[in-house]
């Protein structure tokens, strides 16, 4: 069968349903407009409308009517019997011409308008199996993604817990060397050893004017030169008295 919108039938089974609604409309725009009735003039009925100013007249035979009126004469033939087929107000016919008159334009307006929305909607399930298609295909690669980061980060799990030893030890180390009170302890004692270090260095200068009855007088006099670190003469082992005395001039 032929589509709903075929603008001219081309399959012999259906002529109906691919008529051109657009054209048919266009013939009843173009005829008298409604509403119609039908009146009786001299025994005969007559299917009336008005035109403007100007009544149509269609009458059920071949009749003439006097006056300003437009004509148009309604022979409504048995094709084959060619005999003339009686129209009054009772009749499915005459009762069928009226109310296709008034009523066409209204039916076809109306399918237009459904036609009009099932394109609407044809289209609209063509974009969402499209967009539905697209959607799938998306789906597919982001799941290939994620599978692909869950094994990496299935490795780098693997590698975090290869590498928590070294983390622990290297954080044992750090937590060590972050002991701020042990730190000042071993910068005190290396001031002593430093100040000791200068001590000896000193009286190695002047080894040779130590006495064991004069090592108070070998002691500096001046203030920069005291010596804080000694107690006892590297010498004789002797204690050094708190008193500073001048040291003699080496010869």
């Amino acid at each position: 069968m032929c589509e709903v919108y075929t603008d001219k039938c081309t399959c012999p089974d259906c002529p109906d349903a691919c008529r051109d609604l657009k054209q048919d409309l266009e013939t009843c725009e173009a005829a008298t407009p409604g509403p119609v009735a039908w009146q009786r003039f001299g025994g005969e009925y007559y299917l009336t409308g008005q035109y403007g100013m100007r009544p149509i007249i269609l009458a059920t035979t071949d009749v003439k009517i006097a006056g300003n009126a437009k004509m148009t004469t309604l022979s409504n033939r048995d094709a084959e019997k060619d005999l003339l087929i009686p129209l009054n107000p009772n009749h499915p016919d005459s009762f069928f011409i009226q109310q296709a008159w008034q009523g066409w334009p209204v039916a076809i307006r109306r399918a237009l308008a459904a036609e009009e929305a099932v394109r609407f909607w044809q289209d609209s399930a063509a974009n969402c199996g499209n967009s539905l298609d697209r959607l799938e295909k998306e789906n597919a690669e982001l799941r290939k993604a994620l599978d692909g980061s869950e094994k990496r980060v299935k490795h780098l799990e693997g590698e975090l817990g290869d590498a928590e030893p070294t983390i622990e030890r290297l954080q044992a180390e750090l937590d060590s060397s972050c002991d701020v009170a042990r730190m000042r302890q071993l910068e005190v004692e290396n001031a002593e050893l430093r100040e000791a270090q200068e001590t000896f260095l000193m009286w190695d200068d002047y080894k040779e004017e130590c006495e064991c009855i004069r090592c108070e007088e070998v002691m500096p006099t001046d203030e920069e030169d005291k010596i804080k670190g000694l107690k006892h003469c590297p010498y004789c082992g002797r204690k050094i008295s708190d008193v500073v005395t001048k040291i003699k001039e080496p010869k």
